[in-house]
């Protein structure tokens, strides 16, 4: 079974900041004083909770945001905006019914 971890960062019992990277304690001790300076409330009156997402299924590394589609690996979170071919057509072509296409496709 997959997993996948969301830091969320809450005040008043409403999420402020969402987070699907591994933060070390130091970088979450960083981000509620972030946070507290933000909502302009005390560090105390940010709460972090982790949620863990368990999928039968394989998960995908890609997600999407208002912004656009982002692989949630990226520790930059960086917008994708092209595809690039990295194989030949012909074996794209004949792969993609498969899973293997990802192969012959980079986004960047």
């Amino acid at each position: 079974m997959k997993e996948r971890k969301k830091i969320l960062f809450k005040v008043k019992g409403e999420v402020v900041v969402e987070d699907t990277r591994d933060l070390l304690l130091d970088d979450i001790e960083k981000m509620k004083w972030v946070v507290a300076e933000e909502c302009e409330c005390m560090y105390d009156d940010v709460d972090v909770e982790v949620e863990t997402i368990k999928a039968s299924q394989d998960l995908s590394e890609y997600d999407v945001s208002e912004d656009g589609l982002y692989n949630w690996k990226d520790p930059y979170f960086n917008i994708i905006t092209g595809v690039t071919l990295v194989g030949d057509m012909d074996d794209l072509l004949d792969c993609i019914g498969k899973k293997y296409r990802d192969k012959y496709l980079q986004l960047s």
